[in-house]
């Protein structure tokens, strides 16, 4: 639990969060790139948990994660002391979740893969993710799997929330 990660003052572990995410720092698999850390515009993501009913956010931080998902998975251990739960990878995915991973081809298609082998032999799962379209990248090829539904693309998104009020998107 959290007492054997042995916190802290609040400012010291502060201090620490913001270094676990700076750019460049160690990561499972690589280093942090904040320039692959996207965010959903908050006005479609309310759209998306709303229509989904998501209940657990994948692939967060505590200096990302959206406060309307009660649940956050992020990569770091230490992350439990600001409420999350830690390694996305750690559970099947269950229930209706959400997802943003980070924009690097292994973790989208590791991310993607696993959120596709919860529905396989009748998994109780719902995954809405956020992936950007780089058509040579590998995890595309997972796009095709029949419990995958590519429901929108980014431009026709963006284009519905500059031109329409967000609630629209429920008619």
């Amino acid at each position: 639990m959290v007492e054997e990660l042995c916190p802290g003052t609040f400012a010291e572990e502060l201090v620490k969060l913001l270094g676990r995410y700076k750019d460049g720092e160690d990561k499972t698999g690589g280093q942090v790139r904040m320039q692959n850390h996207w965010a959903t515009p908050p006005e479609l993501l309310g759209c998306l948990i709303g229509l989904s009913g998501a209940r657990t956010e994948r692939f967060a931080s505590p200096l990302n994660h959206d406060l309307r998902i009660p649940r956050y998975y992020s990569a770091h251990a230490r992350d439990r002391l600001f409420g999350a739960w830690h390694d996305a990878f750690s559970v099947q995915f269950t229930g209706s979740s959400y997802m943003n991973p980070e924009y690097e081809g292994p973790d989208l298609y590791r991310a993607l893969r696993w959120a596709i082998q919860a529905t396989e032999g009748g998994g109780d799962a719902l995954t809405v993710a956020v992936f950007p379209r780089w058509e040579k990248w590998r995890y595309m090829n997972l796009l095709s799997h029949p419990h995958v539904h590519d429901m929108y693309t980014t431009l026709r998104w963006l284009s519905l929330l500059r031109t329409r009020s967000p609630c629209l998107l429920y008619t």
